[in-house]
């Protein structure tokens, strides 16, 4: 038998005839290397340095540092808005804000020492407030009884002279007359011993009487040392070396660091375990070789700073440091905190500070007012705002409210929560203020060197030295040219000053330009902004709720019929708008269907409606299928009707 043999058809190679185009590769951090994505790991390039990271990343790290927000690449800080713009709304308002607590209570925390002996004037000033309270309680009821003594005293002094009474009264009278008057004098000299009593406590010195505790303040007194922190349940105090805390005024054992009585004579026993644990912290720490406050170290080299003497100090030889560089972390909050990056005073103005308003006043002879008076509203609103930027814009920029919070902490009116809230809204506020200060010190800058032209003009080619001796034309035309950089800058700071405003959300000063003389107005813009967002949410849904049959009910007990269905249907089924109801809903199920159909079809509608402007979706599809609006209520309508 012979074999059949079949050709199989060879495989054909189809090739496209488009060309291949590769697609980029997805960008990555170039620290965790994972892609960018639009929310969560969006990309975030630095301003300065222009290096990239991902979002998460930079969080991750800001919640390893106890420096301010800054670049990880560059280590420039950043500011609020910047932070926000990075990270996310609930990272920055809950998780860095619990963060920054923690980091400005560390950093408070070394601060406490030096604020015991204000801490303590401030207890003895709440206690005189409460003293002179008792006792001004205690004048109120004589006053009371002294009114009504001499209300009576009056009564009797009138009938008594005019002779009201009765001869034989009148002796009795006159008896009751000195009575009266003996116990009202005895009332007024208790009233004035009391009051007396009220400004020996507010006084003591104009009285000879001892101050701050029994000794008299000295000019140059000596600074405190103290040992350690009190070991009392609830007292933030620390320990001078008699082992008294200034706070509770309560002693404490040498031996075993436990809290005695306020008697330091009284019987105490130590117990083993706790002497062990006093020696063992005993090894871990040393005293300042210059004030003798103990310190303890953590980590890092051997050199040490004790920021109760401000001394740098050897932790293995426990010697002065006279030499070298100093780099311990604790010296530089303190320069930072003391003078090192102190900021600048804003009563010190550059390029030797604005001209008097005298000076200013030597203008060119026939110089026309309309001219003029701009330039002189400017140099007196520039002052006006160096009154504000020191008045107003500093009370959070120096240590003064941080040092009012941790002495009420150190008496006990709130806990390290509460402390930590407390220094975190206030270094908002630091931030808030050092910004705006920042603004008024670019302003001065250029608005010095604005008011400078005028005050030492001098002409190109040297003939004219003085702006007096300047042609009115010329003066005229050369005010103008002023006059419009001033508007220009004054626009500058009232947009910085929104945008601060907006960031922070409260209120700052801006200057009006609102008719012929400028004012100085403060306006929070967070507010207009917010407003402006709500009225516009509010036209946007009375512009839906004002559609014709937007939101329309039908009657009770109504039958509801489908609309008519489009031309472009199939012919084959029938229109439920011919046909009688009778037919239509010949059964339960069948008007339960016409009435979930309706339902779809003006749901349809309703999200075409409220849509925004995109691609058409299958809601759209479908309620162009339905037909326009005005048949689907017509439909309706005819059906409620039947």
């Amino acid at each position: 038998m012979s074999s059949l043999q079949t050709d199989t058809p060879k495989s054909k190679t189809i090739r496209s005839k488009k060309p291949i185009v590769e697609k980029p590769e997805p960008e990555c951090c170039t620290i965790c290397m994972n892609n960018y994505t639009p929310i969560i790991r969006k990309k975030c390039v630095c301003k300065y340095c222009k290096a990239d990271s991902c979002s998460k990343c930079i969080e991750r790290y800001l919640l390893e540092k106890h420096q301010d927000a800054h670049c990880l690449h560059c280590h420039v800080n950043y500011n609020d808005a910047t932070l926000r713009e990075i990270c996310t709304k609930t990272y920055v308002q809950h998780v860095y804000f619990k963060h920054r607590q923690e980091v400005l209570i560390n950093r408070e925390r070394a601060n406490l020492p030096g604020l015991q002996d204000v801490a303590i004037d401030e207890r003895l000033k709440r206690e005189n407030e409460t003293k002179i309270n008792a006792i001004k309680l205690e004048i109120v009821p004589l006053e009371t009884k002294r009114d009504i003594i001499m209300t009576d005293y009056n009564k009797l002094y009138t009938e008594y002279y005019t002779k009201l009474g009765a001869k034989q009264d009148i002796g009795d009278i006159r008896k009751r007359l000195d009575k009266l008057l003996a116990q009202s004098d005895a009332i007024r000299h208790s009233i004035a011993t009391k009051r007396d009593d009220i400004n020996r406590i507010r006084w003591p010195a104009a009285y000879g009487l001892p101050t701050n505790g029994g000794t008299h303040a000295k000019p140059e007194e000596e600074k405190k040392k103290f040992i350690r922190r009190c070991t009392r349940e609830n007292c933030q105090g620390f320990l001078s070396t008699a082992w008294k805390c200034g706070i509770c005024e309560y002693y404490s054992c040498s031996k075993c660091f436990i809290t005695k009585t306020k008697k330091q004579d009284d019987p105490h026993e130590c117990k083993k375990e706790d002497v062990e644990t006093a020696e063992m912290i005993k090894k871990d720490c040393k005293p300042c070789p210059n004030c003798g406050e103990f310190i303890q170290k953590s980590s890092g080299c051997s050199q040490m700073w004790c920021i109760s003497c401000q001394t740098p100090w050897d932790w293995t030889t426990g010697k002065v440091v006279t030499g070298g560089v100093i780099h311990n972390p604790h010296y530089y909050e303190w320069m930072k905190r003391n003078g090192g990056a102190a900021p600048r005073n804003p009563a010190d103005i550059p390029c030797g500070g604005y001209p008097n308003a005298w000076e200013l006043r030597r203008m060119p002879k026939l110089m026309p007012n309309k001219a003029a008076t701009p330039f002189f509203e400017f140099h007196r609103i520039c002052q006006e705002l160096q009154d504000i930027s020191q008045r107003t814009y500093r009370s959070h920029i120096d240590n003064t409210t941080t040092n009012t919070i941790n002495v009420k902490f150190l008496l006990g009116d709130f806990d390290e929560k509460h402390w930590g809230q407390l220094l975190g809204k206030n270094e908002r506020k630091r931030k808030r203020d050092t910004e705006v200060q920042e603004i008024f010190a670019a302003f001065r800058m250029v608005a010095v060197e604005l008011i400078n032209r005028v005050q030492n003009y001098h002409s190109e080619d040297g003939k004219i030295r003085s702006f007096t001796d300047l042609p009115v034309k010329e003066a005229v035309k050369f005010m103008e040219e002023l006059n419009v950089e001033i508007c220009t800058l004054i626009a500058m700071i009232n947009d910085a000053l929104r945008t601060a405003s907006i960031s922070y959300c409260y209120s700052v000063p801006y200057i009006n330009l609102d008719g012929e003389y400028y004012s100085m107005k403060t306006k929070n813009f967070a507010d207009e902004v917010k407003k402006k967002r709500d009225t516009k949410e509010d036209d946007d849904t009375d512009s839906i709720t004002s559609m014709p049959g937007y939101g329309a009910q039908p009657k009770e007990n109504a039958v509801i019929i489908p609309p008519t269905a489009p031309a472009s249907a199939s012919s084959a089924s029938a229109s439920p708008a011919s046909a009688s109801p009778a037919s239509a809903l010949a059964s339960p199920a069948s008007a339960l269907a016409a009435v979930e159909n309706v339902q779809k079809t003006t749901e349809a509608v309703t999200l075409k409606r409220r849509r925004p402007v995109v691609a058409p979706s299958e809601e759209d599809k479908l309620a162009e299928e339905l037909g326009e609006d005005a048949e689907l209520q017509a439909a309706i309508a005819a059906s409620l009707g039947k």
